[in-house]
């Protein structure tokens, strides 16, 4: 007797709830997630008129009382698709809501952020409304590469950065970040990564667009501008019956400027309004330099039972700076 034909694989889609609506078939070779996140933020400010004007000054305000207003605001609101298909190949694609336009500069001809008025030649952007947040394609379980991913994604630099916003502890992300990484949480480039030591050691290395100084475009424009990424961690502590881990990493990136410009900036931690109606309590402007801006960033963080702790360190060093352009050749 001829031994039975193997069982084929069932492409049967069941759909059940889990951190989002999620379809997947029997053998789990193919899922897909659809969910998102909405977050909704409230904040008074209690300033000094001095300050606020002060602010609104720096910020270029036509009227610099508005600065540091009370307001309410969709602070997050994105729709979220990913999953697997082959086992092997992985999707992931959210888009972003909370954004808006600003129109100012265009229309009326009012500095921007970093003070440079009408005609600016540092920002050809164009405004944005609904806008990419990430979105990627991948391939993972590789052998020696490990994981592959091209589109608009994270370029991971820090623990923070690397940490999705549904699991930070606050809603924004701390002064450090924005002064050094609040331009390049996402671009777009391709990556590759892998664990080692049984999933205790993690390597990533990056290839991106400079963003232009700004996270929400679909595209990145700019012969040269050219950004190379590498982080390594681990997990020499991990014990899941005391719930205690200590996680350390190191991260680099290279970054050939855009229109050989960098600007450094800090938006503050209670944040209302969307676009120009969120002020900068620290601006640097545009500096200008023709050689590239390097990044470098140390990273703790560590958790037993209830208890986490987390330090972070960063160091960004462009040399041949200047202020107003670059000196005539």
């Amino acid at each position: 007797d001829k031994a039975p034909a193997p069982k084929a694989s069932s492409r049967k889609v069941t759909g059940t709830w889990n951190n989002g609506l999620t379809f997947e078939t029997e053998d789990k070779a193919f899922r897909m997630n659809i969910g998102g996140v909405t977050q909704f933020d409230m904040g008074w400010y209690a300033a000094d008129p001095a300050l606020k004007r002060s602010v609104g000054i720096m910020n270029g305000l036509v009227d610099p009382n508005q600065a540091l207003q009370d307001g309410m605001n969709f602070r997050r609101a994105r729709i979220r698709m990913s999953g697997l298909a082959y086992e092997q190949i992985e999707f992931f694609a959210q888009y972003e809501f909370a954004n808006s336009l600003d129109l100012r500069q265009r229309t009326l001809g009012i500095p921007n952020p970093a003070c440079v008025a009408n005609p600016n030649v540092t920002n050809f952007d164009p405004a944005d409304a609904v806008a990419f947040n990430e979105v990627y394609l991948g391939l993972i379980k590789l052998p020696v590469i490990g994981n592959i991913r091209a589109g608009r994604h994270r370029e991971s630099l820090n623990f923070v950065t690397a940490t999705a916003d549904n699991y930070q502890i606050w809603m924004e992300r701390g002064a450090m970040f924005e002064a050094f990484n609040g331009n390049n949480n996402f671009s777009n480039g391709i990556t590759t990564s892998r664990t080692y030591l049984h999933d205790r050691a993690y390597s990533l290395f990056g290839l991106f667009m400079q963003n232009n100084n700004n996270t929400r475009q679909l595209s990145t424009v700019g012969s040269g501008a050219y950004v190379y990424d590498a982080r390594i961690t681990g997990l020499p502590v991990w014990d899941e019956e005391e719930k205690l881990w200590v996680h350390v990493g190191a991260d680099y990136s290279y970054r050939n400027l855009y229109q050989d410009t960098v600007r450094y900036r800090v938006r503050p931690d209670v944040r209302v309004g969307t676009s120009f109606q969120v002020m900068n309590i620290i601006e640097s402007g545009n500096v200008f330099s023709p050689d590239a801006q390097q990044v470098w960033n140390l990273e703790f963080a560590s958790a037993w039972g209830p208890w986490t702790f987390a330090a972070e360190a960063s160091f960004s060093n462009v040399t041949n700076a200047y202020i107003g352009g670059l000196p005539a050749p």
